[in-house]
């Protein structure tokens, strides 16, 4: 796992990337605590999503079968979490926006009404509660 904590926009996770098959993941990562299988939209029969969930971790990968079930979404909620060496989990979101504007990632969007703040060209969401 301790390769596993750097947060590399449009890549993915230390050495898991986007793209990576189920079986890349799991290589790297191990068995899932839980598994879970849902359609976005539940008028399209062949738009399947399956997101594993290590809760231990705090780490959740997604699936999507229209990209041939390889990895699309990565979600974290655990504190060792870095980007580009910054911790970002835990940060209010004052400080998380001077911190991303430091960065020069992009352009920080504020969504307040629902507590998101989104990085759009690195494709990069931050959810608060």
């Amino acid at each position: 796992m301790s390769k596993l904590i750097d947060i590399k926009p449009l890549f993915g996770l230390g050495e898991i990337k986007f793209g990576y098959t189920r079986n890349q993941v799991k290589e790297l990562v191990g068995e899932p605590s839980e598994v879970d299988t849902f359609q976005y939209d539940e008028e399209v029969d062949d738009e399947l999503t399956e997101s594993w969930h290590y809760d231990e971790k705090e780490l959740s990968f997604s699936f999507e079968e229209i990209e041939d079930w390889k990895l699309v979404n990565i979600a974290i909620s655990a504190e060792e979490f870095m980007l580009e060496g910054n911790k970002v989990i835990g940060l209010n979101q004052t400080k998380l926006v001077a911190m991303l504007e430091k960065l020069d990632l992009g352009t920080v969007n504020i969504d307040e009404e629902n507590n998101v703040v989104s990085v759009v060209e690195n494709q990069i969401n931050f959810w608060f509660d």
